[in-house]
């Protein structure tokens, strides 16, 4: 088989072959070029999406900590995991009867006034403790609901501020958040 090839044909075969002995720096080389080279902690730092305060707070509202677990404090979410269900299963021991007697009368009993408590120099009824208890147990799950919202703010702020200084350490990077709620990330090309 003969194959005729045209002049257009054979000059399109030529620059290609010359695109392909070239070195490609040589197309994409520029005086003022800056690579950019970021860490992890920078790659998640562009990524990382804003806590919502709400879902923090609903969060500890259904279990204490849980919100601030979600908030990456979870030094603080298994304090407060810690210190409400001790309260709780505390309280449950010291005022339930356990009662494993034989026939009607036996199972658990909820005796809240039942006897006197010496508590020291004071004699306070069993239903008074009863009732501090459930007051102290609820001031502090209001707080951790509180307090989770507060870390979810604080996450926020945190997060901005990094952002923030990965734009002063890298001016030709763009970044930001659309109407719908979403990210962008971009690079101008001039510096």
């Amino acid at each position: 088989m003969k194959q005729c090839y045209s002049l257009s044909q054979c000059a399109i075969w030529i620059l290609i072959a010359i695109m392909l002995l070239l070195p490609v720096n040589s197309f994409a080389q520029s005086k003022n070029k800056q690579e950019l080279s970021l860490t992890d902690e920078e790659i998640k730092t562009l990524f990382e999406k804003k806590k919502d305060p709400v879902f923090s707070g609903i969060l500890s509202f259904y279990m204490p900590g849980l919100g601030q677990f979600y908030c990456d404090e979870k030094l603080k979410g298994a304090a407060f995991l810690i210190t409400e269900y001790t309260i709780i299963i505390g309280s449950m021991f010291y005022f339930l009867d356990f009662n494993f007697k034989a026939g009607g009368d036996s199972g658990f009993n909820l005796k809240v006034d039942a006897n006197q408590t010496d508590m020291g120099l004071f004699s306070i009824e069993r239903k008074h403790l009863f009732y501090a208890t459930v007051a102290t147990l609820s001031l502090i799950h209001i707080f951790n609901i509180i307090d989770a919202v507060k870390s979810a703010y604080l996450f926020n702020g945190t997060l901005e501020q990094k952002r923030k200084n990965l734009i002063q350490k890298y001016p030709h990077l763009d970044m930001g958040c659309n109407n719908d709620g979403g990210m962008y990330l971009a690079f101008s090309s001039h510096l």
